[in-house]
């Protein structure tokens, strides 16, 4: 073989890596591998917990509803969070047929689990020889039970909008 050929050959093959030292962090669970004890304590469960985690929560909490993270009271947040839940919880109506739109729309409906199903395409069967509505989300029944609805964001946007007769 020839020097050039040689070099050429040995250049080709990628360098090893230099082989790391296994340490003590390597033994730690990946959440507490940089951590500093000081910082963490025993819950009364025995669940080892930062002792910061209310600030830090409070401090999410900040972030989620537009708050300033760097000055902010305890109160502005607890007045954002019981905002956020008015909003939440005003305008639910009761599932009964006169509680009902008078016309096919989507809506939004709340399950006896407490969550929320946005876009339900609500269906009136009233005039097609039944009584009643139909509510399909993705195409498929409701799959729980609904305690309530109220109109969808985009029905309430479009119904803003004055007409251009």
């Amino acid at each position: 073989m020839s020097a050039s050929f040689q070099s050429f050959v040995f250049t080709l093959r990628p360098a090893m890596p230099t082989p790391r030292v296994v340490t003590e962090q390597d033994f730690r669970m990946p959440e507490f591998r940089d951590a500093n004890p000081a910082d963490y304590e025993f819950r009364a469960d025995g669940k080892l917990v930062r002792k910061d985690r209310w600030e830090r929560a409070v401090m999410s909490i900040c972030s989620e509803v537009g708050l300033n993270i760097r000055a902010f009271e305890v109160d502005e947040v607890v007045e954002a969070v019981e905002k956020l839940v008015a909003e939440h919880n005003h305008r639910w109506h009761d599932v009964i047929d006169e509680d009902m739109p008078s016309v096919d729309c989507s809506i939004e409906v709340l399950l006896d689990d407490g969550s929320v199903l946005r876009d339900v395409a609500y269906v009136r069967n009233v005039g097609r020889g039944q009584r009643g509505h139909t509510l399909t989300w993705n195409g498929a029944p409701v799959p729980r039970t609904v305690t309530g609805w109220r109109d969808s964001p985009l029905e309430e946007e479009i119904a803003a909008v004055p007409s251009a007769e």
